[in-house]
Formats: C-alpha cells, sequence, structure tokens
C-alpha cells in the first residue's frame, strides 16, 4: 500500500488533483462573476460544475497512465525510470498552484471589498439569519392581483421582522427588483442577505393558489418551495404556515408557534382585507389622487369590518401624508388623524401606523417632542419594520439637535432599507451638512443613472451641483448646474447665483420666485428660504409665519440645519448664504417653550446669544 501511494505521489497524481481543485473554483468564480453581468440563466453555471466534477477522475487518470518527457506525452509504463523527468513537472505543478491560489485570493478580496460596488450593506451579526422578501408576481388570468401579491409579501416581512433573530431587508429595496429578472445571488449581495424569498399567486374565484420558495442567496439553490391551494377565506392561515416554515429553515428550532400571527390587528373579513391590500398598494405613489384613493378604499374597508385596526391606522397614515404634502390643513387633519388612529388603538393598543402618526400629530400639532417620542418608540417597537416611523424619529432628533444620535439613525435607515428615495435622499442631505462629501459621492456612485427614476436624478444633479460649490470647484459646478437645468426645463437662478454671486442673477431669482408665488407655484416655504437666504428678515417674516403655522416642524428643521455648530462651514455658506433662521425665534416664543417644554435651551444649543428683551 505505500508503495502504490509513493508511486501515486511520484506520478504527480495528488499535485493534479489539488492544481485541478483550486484551476476548477476559479473557473465557477469566473462564471458567477458572467453570469451575474450577462444576467445568465442559472443552469449555465450548474452545467459548468457539473463539468468540472466530471473532468476530475479524467485528470487523475491521465496523470497516473501518462508522463510528459522531453519527446512528447508517453505512457508512463513505456518511460525509463531513469530518465523520467517527473520532478520537473512537479515542480511545475507547484507554480501553477501558486499562481492559481494569488488568482483564489484576488477574487476572495474582489468578492469582499469590491463586488458590492462599495455599497454600505446592512451588517449581521453573529448567528444572525436575513433575508429579503421580493414582491410574489401575479399568475392570475386577469393579471389584476399585482396589489395582492405585493401584499402578500409585505405581511410576511412585516412578521419576520419582529423575529429579532432575522434580519429582514427594506420593502421599498426588496421590491425595486419587480418586473425584473436579476439573478438572485445579485440582489442578495446588493441587500445584503443570505437568503431570499420569492413566489407568486394566481386567484380564480373563491380560490387562491401561492407558491412560496426560499433561495440560498450563495449559491442560487432553493431551500425550500411550497404550492398552497386553499379557499380566500384561509388565506390568514396560509401567511402564517409560509412565515412559520420560513423561519423553520432559516432558524432550525423556532416554529410557526413562536412567530407573531399576521392577523394581529387585522380582520376575518376577505373582503376588508382586500380592499385594505389595494389601498396599501396606491398609497406609495404619494401623490394627491392616489392618497385620496387610499382613503376611499380603507373606509370601505372599515364599513366592511370597523373592527379591522390595521385598516383604521392605515387611514390614518394617509390623512398624516396628505397633511405633510400640504394636500390638507394641519387644522383638517388634526381630527382625521386622532379619529382614525384612536380607533386603531382602541382595537390594537400597539398598531404601529397609529402610534407613528400620532407621534407625527405631537410634533406638527402640539409641539411636544418628547411625547412624540414615545409614541415613535412604541410605534418601532411594534413593528421594527416601519421605515417611517424610524424616519419620523430620527428628523425629530433632528429637530432637538441630537445630530450625533440622528446621524446614527439615518445611517441604520439607509442600510435597513438603501433604494428607499426618501430614506435614501434624507441620509445624502445629513451627509452633506457634516461635511463628509466622500461618503456622499460613494453613496452616489453605488446608484446607476435611470435606476431609481427622473426624480431621483433631479435630486442627484441638485446634490452634485451642492458638492461642486463646497469644494470650490467651479467647472464642476457649472457642469452639474447645466445638468440640473436641463431635467428641470429651464434656469435656476439661484443655483446660478450660487457660482456667479452677481446681482444681475439675484435679482432674477427674486423676480421669477415672486411670479411663482403669484402664480401659486411657490410656497410660504419656499419664500421664506429666499428672502433669509439673502439675509432680508423683515421681507422674509410675513412668509415664516405662514410657514410655522403650516409646517412647524419643517421650519424648525430647517432653523436647526441653518444654525447647529456641528453644520459644515461650507455646508452654510452654500446652502444658506452663510444666514440663519435663528433671528426668527424672538418672533416665535411657541417654539422657544416647546424646546423649554422638553428641556432644550434653543440658544445654547446652536451656541448664539439669547436677545436681550426675551
Amino acid at each position: 500500500m505505500n508503495s502504490f501511494f509513493a508511486e501515486l505521489k511520484r506520478r504527480n497524481v495528488f499535485k493534479v488533483g489539488v492544481a485541478y481543485a483550486i484551476v476548477a473554483w476559479v473557473i465557477l468564480q469566473f462564471i458567477e462573476v458572467v453570469s451575474n453581468v450577462m444576467n445568465f440563466p442559472d443552469w449555465i453555471a450548474q452545467a459548468v460544475f457539473m463539468l468540472l466534477v466530471a473532468g476530475l477522475p479524467v485528470a487523475l487518470l491521465l496523470s497516473w497512465a501518462y508522463e510528459v518527457t522531453p519527446e512528447g506525452v508517453k505512457k508512463t509504463a513505456e518511460v525509463d525510470q531513469s530518465k523520467s523527468i517527473n520532478h520537473g513537472t512537479g515542480q511545475r505543478i507547484n507554480k501553477l498552484i501558486a499562481g492559481a491560489l494569488v488568482v483564489v485570493l484576488g477574487f476572495i478580496a474582489y468578492d469582499k471589498l469590491i463586488a458590492i460596488d462599495g455599497r454600505v450593506v446592512p451588517q449581521v451579526e453573529a448567528g444572525q439569519a436575513s433575508i429579503a422578501v421580493l414582491p410574489f408576481e401575479d399568475l392570475s388570468a386577469a393579471g389584476d392581483q399585482e396589489y395582492f401579491g405585493d401584499g402578500i409579501a409585505e405581511e410576511l416581512l412585516n412578521v419576520l421582522a419582529k423575529v429579532p433573530s432575522i434580519k429582514v431587508a427594506g420593502r421599498t429595496s426588496s421590491f425595486q427588483f419587480k418586473g425584473e429578472s436579476p439573478d438572485l445571488r445579485a440582489i442578495g449581495k446588493t441587500l445584503g442577505v443570505e437568503h431570499i424569498l420569492e413566489g407568486s399567486v394566481r386567484t380564480d374565484g373563491n380560490m387562491v393558489r401561492i407558491t412560496a420558495q426560499l433561495i440560498n442567496a450563495r449559491d442560487g439553490f432553493h431551500v425550500w418551495s411550497e404550492t398552497y391551494d386553499r379557499e380566500m377565506t384561509s388565506i390568514f392561515a396560509i401567511q402564517d404556515e409560509i412565515a412559520g416554515n420560513i423561519a423553520t429553515e432559516l432558524l432550525g428550532t423556532l416554529g410557526a408557534g413562536e412567530l407573531p400571527k399576521t392577523r394581529t390587528g387585522g380582520t376575518e373579513n376577505v373582503e376588508a382585507y382586500n380592499l385594505y391590500l389595494q389601498a396599501k398598494f396606491v398609497r406609495g405613489a404619494r401623490s394627491e389622487e392616489t392618497l385620496r384613493q387610499a382613503e376611499g378604499l380603507l373606509k370601505r374597508a372599515v364599513e366592511q369590518d370597523p373592527s379591522y385596526a390595521n385598516a383604521w391606522g392605515a387611514l390614518a397614515k394617509v390623512y398624516t401624508l396628505l397633511r405633510y404634502y400640504g394636500h390638507i390643513s394641519r387644522a383638517e387633519a388634526a381630527p382625521l388623524v386622532e379619529n382614525a388612529a384612536g380607533k386603531a388603538l382602541a382595537l390594537d393598543p400597539e398598531n404601529s401606523e397609529a402610534l407613528a402618526t400620532l407621534g407625527n400629530t405631537k410634533v406638527d400639532v402640539e409641539l411636544d417632542f418628547l411625547g412624540a417620542l414615545a409614541f415613535y418608540d412604541r410605534a418601532i417597537k411594534s413593528n421594527p419594520n416601519d421605515i417611517e416611523a424610524h424616519h419620523w424619529r430620527n428628523l425629530l432628533l433632528d429637530v432637538m439637535g441630537r445630530f450625533p444620535k440622528a446621524s446614527q439613525g439615518f445611517r441604520e435607515n439607509y442600510e435597513r432599507d438603501p433604494y428607499y428615495q426618501i430614506i435614501l435622499t434624507t441620509y445624502l442631505s445629513r451627509l452633506g451638512n457634516s461635511g463628509n462629501l466622500d461618503e456622499v459621492k460613494r453613496v452616489l456612485a453605488t446608484i446607476s443613472e435611470g435606476q431609481l427614476g427622473q426624480g431621483f436624478e433631479f435630486t442627484r444633479a441638485f446634490i452634485q451641483l451642492g458638492i461642486a460649490l463646497m469644494e470650490g470647484n467651479i467647472p464642476e459646478a457649472e457642469k452639474y448646474l447645466a445638468k440640473y437645468e436641463e431635467l428641470l426645463g429651464g434656469p435656476t437662478y439661484l443655483g446660478r447665483y450660487g457660482i456667479s454671486r452677481s446681482e444681475e442673477d439675484k435679482q432674477q431669482a427674486f423676480s421669477r420666485a415672486l411670479a411663482g408665488y403669484e402664480a401659486g407655484q411657490r410656497s410660504d416655504e419656499n419664500m421664506a428660504y429666499l428672502y433669509t437666504y439673502f439675509g432680508d428678515y423683515d421681507a422674509a417674516l410675513p412668509f415664516a409665519r405662514r410657514f410655522v403655522k403650516s409646517r412647524p416642524q419643517a421650519f424648525l428643521l430647517a432653523l436647526i440645519i441653518s444654525a447647529h455648530p456641528d453644520v459644515d462651514p461650507r455646508f452654510d455658506r452654500v446652502y444658506n448664504n452663510g444666514n440663519s433662521y435663528v433671528p426668527f425665534l424672538q418672533h416665535f416664543p411657541e417654539l422657544i417653550a416647546a424646546y423649554e417644554r422638553a428641556g432644550i435651551d434653543i440658544y445654547q444649543m446652536l451656541q448664539v446669544e439669547r436677545p436681550a428683551d426675551e
């Protein structure tokens, strides 16, 4: 036996096996990279893998049976052992192995440091499972169940997000892949998760077929799949069963009985549930038309089932969004929000949407910062996946001057849902006003042109213009100003003034702003900002009064960003022209009182002198 192994060693069989395995691994990694770029189907990588496996015994057999000699390849049995050059061949194989290992290390470095395009992905704690839930594909004959597929996926996402041992990618970032057929391994790498749940829904009358499959995002192989053919009346049981199966697969010992139920705060009325899913589907567009449509659907849902807490909570959020985007006044919104949220909490005291909207009301209507924080904290505890509750809480921390904590929160929100535009743009703004321009550039570089739509390209050009001005790079600023104006469809004289500092551009900015205000195209907020930017506080005050009355939290955020000592001086110079909202404070004692109730001396926080008459 010893002589046999010695002969294997002499004929370099072991070395050939090692070299073959390393080279095969390199080939598979190359195929994976090419597949991700070219979007090849999974079977190609699988076929290459099978061919390489089949080739291993052939390579070993050839290394045993044949030998390389100066006269060419000969059968080993025909070679005079005294003239064998197997030792030299072995040395060359050693060099091949060393070179291949260098390539292996290069691939590992690429995978760990470069392949995610520099994106900051959420960190997974030791022992924590991670998953992204993609929208379920609508396979219904009429193609009218997209809202239902999205709703099923979101319900599952929310349930899994409540399990501390599972890290769940944000809804918006996961749903951006809807309608596409990207490599699931690429999705996993982009979102920083190890597993992906995808599926489909098909409805036919009162019957529904739901197919769910759990994919290992590292290799693209199926971990688990199941098909459910049930009546619509059992839809909630199906969701619970899917969530339980996924948790069991991810965590092993955790079963469905230990998961929160999808019916918590919900309904047994399938029609009400359908209306609720349709409302959440259309609400995402955020236009007045879609928000009004969502309002109507949710009113019908609570008519079908007045005890449907989730529908009441969603209705409260619709009214909050209508107020936030200026479609209804604070005075109109307050009783509507309180009524809907109150009914939701009477039915489910920890309904996250109701809690978050009441937190918003506490800030914007009552100027009660600490009360708002308490509501936001309860909402997040109830539903850790409520991205807007996190977002609103971070904005409030900014208003309260807690910049480090707010910055951490904005970053965590970005990592949780990096493709949610509100979250993304807020994070970029936070990076900009703190002076972290390199990180702004890095984040922008992770988003390809057009990936998030035309609206984000407009925002991108505005941010890039601001960065160039902060860095004093006028040629770059002119380039991005041209891009911004191209997307805007006309000149922006305030942007031009930022570059030229000319009196002509300043006057043009004023005349266009006034004309837009008279035409109803500019808000009091816009005008207050413009006059403050140029230091004309007397002219800005009437607009500031209306601004505070309609959106006090937005006014306070503008105030803090324009004056907080942690804001980078370059940001202040570019975006505020060195002026701040502080002179307005003496005209709004209710704002000073709000800070005092929260135990904050706003003048001390901003490191400015308190007026003598206060």
